[in-house]
C-alpha cells in the first residue's frame, strides 16, 4: 500500500485528540475525587459531584458530617463500605487520623520500666532535696546527701516527706510532730496525726489538720500553733459558703457549724446540715427536715419554715419550697414571692416561665409579677417570642404578652428565624408578621430535627425546609419518629423489611 501523507496526518490528529480526551477525562475524575465539598449546617453535602463520589467509592451509607477539630476545621462522617464502618472526609476519601495534630502538645514519654532509680514518694530522693532518710535499729532520721552531716537524729519511728520547703511530719511513740529535714523540730510529736489542709505542689497550706484522741479533728496555723482544739468529728472546706473561701464546716455530735480558717467559731454546731449558696452572703441551715437562711455571721434571715431552699436560679435569687410549691427570695432573705408555684423554670433576662398548681403556665418578671397570665397549657420561650399552646391551638406572644401570631395553628415550631406551621391541613413556613413564606405540597408534614417527615399517597419520606425531597416518599413508615436524620440517617420500613437510609438515597439492610 502506498504511503499517504493526508491519511497519516488525519490519523495523527485523531490519536492526539483521543489522547487529550483521555487526559482530560482522567484529570476530571482526579479533581472530582480530590475536591473538598461544602457541608451545610446540618452536615449534608448537596453537590451532585459528591453523590457521584459516594457511588464510585461503593459506600452503602453515609451519615451527616460533624466537626471533629475546630482549629483548623476538620469534618468527618461515618460511612459503611463492604459491611464495615469507616470514617470519611469532605472529599469522600478515607479519613486519615495522622493528618490531625495533637490537641495538647504533650511530648512523648521517655520513661522506661520501673527501676530502683525512680524516686519513691516520700523517700527524700527528690533531686531538689538536700537531705535523705537514714535507718538504724528500726529507727529513722535524716542526713545531708553531700556531706553526710546528720539532720534529724535517728530516733523516730517514721517520717512523712512533704514538698513544703524541707518540712517533715515526724512520728514517735504513736504521736506526730513537725520538723525540718536539717533537724530543727518545729513541733514535738503531740498529735495522733497531722495532714495538709489545702495547699498544692511546693506551696505550703495556710492551715493544717490535726488529730487528737479518738481521731477527733482540729486545726493549727502555718506556724504550727493550735488554733482549733482537736475535738470535732470532722472539718471540711465549704467553697460555696463565702467568696473568700475562708469558711469551714465543723461537725460535733452530728451537728454542723461554721468556723473560719483563723480558728474562730462563727456559727456553733447546732444544725443538722449547713450548705452554702455560692453567693457568699447566706447559708442554708436545716433542722428536723425544715430549712431556713442565715448570713455568714449567723444572723437569721429566714426562719426554719421551708421544706427545701435551693440553689440560685437567677443571680442572687433562690428557690423556696414549701408544701411542694415554689417561691422566690433574694440572697439576703427578702421574700419576693411566697411559695405558690408548681414549678419555676430558669430565669432568662429577668423573666421566667412558671407553672401554677393546676399545671397552667404563665410568665413572671424578676419582681414576681405576671407578664403573661397563667392560663396556658404550655409556654416555650424562643428568643424574644413565646410560643403558646391552649385548647389544641398554638400562637405567639412577645415578651410583653402582646399577640404576634393569633392562636389558630395546629402546630408551630421555630426553625432558622421563622416558624414551621400547620393549619387546616396545610403546612409551611411563616414569619412573625404572619406572612406565609412557603406552602408544602404534601398530604402531611411533621417537623423533626430540622427536616420534614412527609406523607404522600400513603407513603413516607423526608424533605428539607424548602420542600425539596431528600428521601423519596416510598417507605411504609419511619420507625424512629423523633430526632430523625439528626445523625444524617433514619430507620425506615419498606415492604416489611427494616433498613437504614441516608440523605444520599442509600439503603442499608442488616
Amino acid at each position: 500500500m502506498l504511503y499517504s501523507p493526508t491519511l497519516s496526518l488525519k490519523k495523527s490528529k485523531f490519536l492526539i485528540s483521543l489522547l487529550l480526551s483521555a487526559i482530560l477525562c482522567f484529570l476530571n475524575i482526579t479533581n472530582t475525587a480530590a475536591q473538598t465539598f461544602l457541608v451545610d449546617n446540618r452536615g449534608y453535602i448537596a453537590d451532585p459531584k459528591f453523590h457521584q463520589v459516594i457511588k464510585e467509592k461503593g459506600y452503602s451509607l453515609v451519615s451527616a458530617f460533624d466537626t471533629i477539630l475546630r482549629k483548623p476545621v476538620i469534618m468527618a462522617a461515618t460511612a459503611i463500605k463492604n459491611g464495615q464502618e469507616i470514617r470519611i472526609n469532605t472529599k469522600g476519601e478515607l479519613f486519615d487520623v495522622k493528618t490531625l495534630k495533637p490537641y495538647y502538645n504533650i511530648p512523648p514519654s521517655t520513661s522506661g520500666s520501673p527501676s530502683s532509680d525512680i524516686p519513691i514518694a516520700g523517700s527524700g530522693n527528690d533531686s531538689k532535696e538536700q537531705y535523705e532518710s537514714i535507718f538504724e535499729n528500726h529507727k529513722i532520721g535524716t542526713r545531708n546527701k553531700t556531706t553526710h552531716k546528720q539532720g534529724l537524729p535517728i530516733i523516730y519511728d517514721g517520717i512523712t516527706w512533704t514538698n513544703h520547703g524541707g518540712i517533715l511530719y515526724i512520728k514517735q511513740d504513736g504521736k506526730t510532730g513537725v520538723a525540718k529535714t536539717n533537724g530543727t523540730v518545729l513541733l514535738k510529736p503531740t498529735y495522733e496525726d497531722i495532714e495538709d489542709f489545702g495547699g498544692s505542689g511546693d506551696n505550703p497550706p495556710s492551715i493544717y489538720q490535726i488529730y487528737g484522741n479518738d481521731h477527733k479533728m482540729g486545726l493549727m496555723d502555718r506556724n504550727f500553733k493550735e488554733i482549733l482544739a482537736p475535738t470535732y468529728d470532722y472539718i471540711k472546706s465549704c467553697f460555696s459558703c463565702s467568696a473568700s473561701e475562708n469558711l469551714l464546716i465543723i461537725s460535733l455530735n452530728r451537728k454542723q457549724g461554721i468556723a473560719n480558717k483563723q480558728g474562730k467559731i462563727v456559727i456553733p454546731p447546732t444544725f443538722d446540715r449547713i450548705e452554702g449558696l455560692g453567693g457568699g452572703h447566706s447559708l442554708v441551715v436545716t433542722n428536723s427536715k425544715l430549712s431556713g437562711l442565715i448570713d455568714t455571721n449567723g444572723k437569721v434571715l429566714l426562719n426554719l419554715d421551708y421544706t427545701k431552699i435551693g440553689r440560685p436560679i437567677l443571680g442572687s435569687y433562690i428557690d423556696l419550697m414549701k408544701d411542694n410549691l415554689h417561691g422566690m427570695a433574694d440572697d439576703y432573705g427578702n421574700v419576693i414571692v411566697q411559695p405558690m408555684f408548681k414549678n419555676i423554670y430558669p430565669f432568662n433576662k429577668g423573666m421566667a416561665i412558671v407553672q401554677i398548681a393546676n399545671y397552667a403556665e404563665g410568665m413572671i418578671n424578676k419582681d414576681g409579677k405576671f407578664i403573661i397570665p397563667a392560663e396556658y397549657q404550655h409556654l416555650n420561650r424562643i428568643g424574644n417570642y413565646i410560643i403558646t399552646y391552649k385548647a389544641g391551638k398554638y400562637g405567639i406572644l412577645n415578651l410583653s404578652g402582646s399577640p404576634v401570631l393569633n392562636a389558630v395553628y395546629d402546630d408551630l415550631r421555630p426553625v432558622d428565624g421563622v416558624f414551621f406551621f400547620k393549619q387546616d391541613g396545610k403546612s409551611g413556613l411563616i414569619d412573625t408578621k404572619g406572612k406565609i413564606l412557603q406552602i408544602y405540597n404534601f398530604t402531611d408534614a411533621v417537623f423533626d430535627s430540622g427536616y420534614l417527615i412527609i406523607k404522600k399517597d400513603n407513603k413516607f419520606g423526608v424533605a428539607n425546609l424548602q420542600g425539596k425531597i431528600i428521601i423519596p416518599t416510598k417507605y411504609d413508615r419511619f420507625i424512629e419518629n423523633s430526632d430523625i436524620l439528626r445523625d444524617g440517617t433514619a430507620i425506615a420500613k419498606l415492604n416489611g423489611r427494616v433498613c437504614r437510609v441516608d440523605m444520599y438515597g442509600n439503603e442499608f439492610y442488616q
